[in-house]
């Protein structure tokens, strides 16, 4: 069996210049993490000023102090002048699909490959599964084991 996984993918910028948010967020007093599209906030207050921000899609709390905050498709996040490198870009909530490819002769390639076809498979889901098809348990892993034992 031949099963070939990407980490997750990719989207085209549409905006060449990234939303500088280190500079952004030391204006409001707190310290900003560029991640391309998506970033970390710190801060004793609020970050609302991301609010309605064009190119920012959403944030959320993590914890006191720390807020997650992730672009609309096309947008990311980074220092002022990166842009004229970079054609595309990851790591927000609309990058979590996987490129997915299951073949070749083994007994259960295509039911596998019915799952992947189906959707809704996990990025954790790929080592337990792989794990069951070499005979091999994995108890510590987070996903499911895709085929049935």
């Amino acid at each position: 069996m031949v099963i070939v996984v990407s980490d997750h993918t990719m989207e085209t910028l549409a905006h060449p210049e990234p939303i500088d948010l280190l500079a952004l967020a030391a204006a409001h007093g707190g310290f900003g993490l560029p991640g391309g599209g998506s970033a970390l906030v710190l801060g004793n207050n609020e970050p609302s000023w991301l609010d309605g921000l064009p190119g920012c899609a959403g944030r959320r709390a993590v914890r006191e102090g720390l807020w997650e905050a992730w672009t609309h498709p096309g947008w990311w996040f980074a220092v002022a002048g990166l842009g004229e490198d970079y054609r595309g870009m990851h790591g927000n909530p609309t990058t979590l699909p996987q490129v997915a490819l299951v073949s070749g002769g083994h007994p259960a390639a295509v039911e596998l490959a019915d799952v992947v076809a189906a959707g809704g498979v996990s990025a954790l889901d790929w080592a337990p599964t792989m794990a069951g098809l070499l005979g091999l348990h994995l108890p510590e892993a987070s996903g499911l084991n895709l085929l049935p034992q």
